[in-house]
């Protein structure tokens, strides 16, 4: 594989069939041209398991591999992504928190509950982890970091709901600044059979992937302009690639 090649990761949250889109939320027209988009620059949308296999047993990538991935689980992902992944026959992974399976929060946002869950995943959807109720690892112990981590999986697992051995660290947040910190950190999702962990970053990482618990995304907004998606794409948020 060419020490060149090159992979973004899109992160997402909400996608709306409405008007009211903002940075967190995304109008269901506008994913719709950045799909198509994708599709018409030659782009090959990859899984989770396909990265696992190409990281971990040395299985090729495509020319063009790209991850498209959505954080914490809501019920529009059913609703308005799913049926643009099926019409551009595109891969994506959703990330959930498990504690909010089913439910809603305080602003009357609701996730994805069981059976949509598994109606996705039959369509090809993978999942991965975005932790147990959405606290910031960067504030929590290792030890604390990693009760959360079990009781993720051990929720999902009890909701019958098949994951992949991936995370996305809630807020982008780990434990950067202290060295010793983040290796323990580091250590404890590998001892905890995590194959991947996804920080923000903004940048597009360069194959082939240095530590696969600092794999980086770029954050795509609801309110910024196609010309802006294309663009960072392309180069990322930042200026230059690691």
């Amino acid at each position: 594989m060419s020490t060149n090649q090159l992979f973004p990761v899109l992160m997402y949250h909400k996608v709306t069939g409405s008007d009211d889109a903002d940075f967190l939320t995304i109008k269901q027209a506008d994913l719709d041209l950045q799909f198509r988009y994708i599709v018409q620059e030659e782009y090959t949308a990859i899984s989770i398991t396909e990265l696992i296999e190409y990281y971990y047993h040395q299985q090729p990538l495509p020319k063009k591999p790209l991850l498209i991935t959505f954080d914490d689980g809501y019920a529009d992902n059913y609703y308005h992504l799913l049926p643009l992944l099926k019409k551009y026959a595109l891969k994506a992974t959703v990330f959930l928190v498990s504690s909010f399976v089913g439910k809603k929060n305080e602003s009357e946002a609701h996730f994805l509950d069981v059976q949509q869950i598994t109606e996705m995943h039959k369509a090809g959807v993978d999942f991965g982890l975005h932790s147990f109720d959405h606290r910031s690892y960067k504030k929590l112990s290792v030890e604390e970091s990693g009760r959360d981590l079990q009781h993720c999986t051990e929720g999902l697992t009890q909701l019958g709901i098949p994951f992949a051995s991936a995370l996305a660290y809630p807020f982008g947040a780990y434990p950067k600044k202290n060295i010793f910190k983040r290796k323990r950190f580091f250590k404890q999702l590998h001892n905890q059979d995590l194959k991947f962990g996804f920080r923000i970053g903004n940048r597009i990482n360069k194959l082939p992937i240095k530590n696969p618990f600092l794999i980086q995304r770029i954050d795509v907004r609801g309110d910024e302009s196609f010309e802006t998606f294309k663009k960072n794409l392309l180069h990322g948020r930042k200026k230059f690639i690691i």
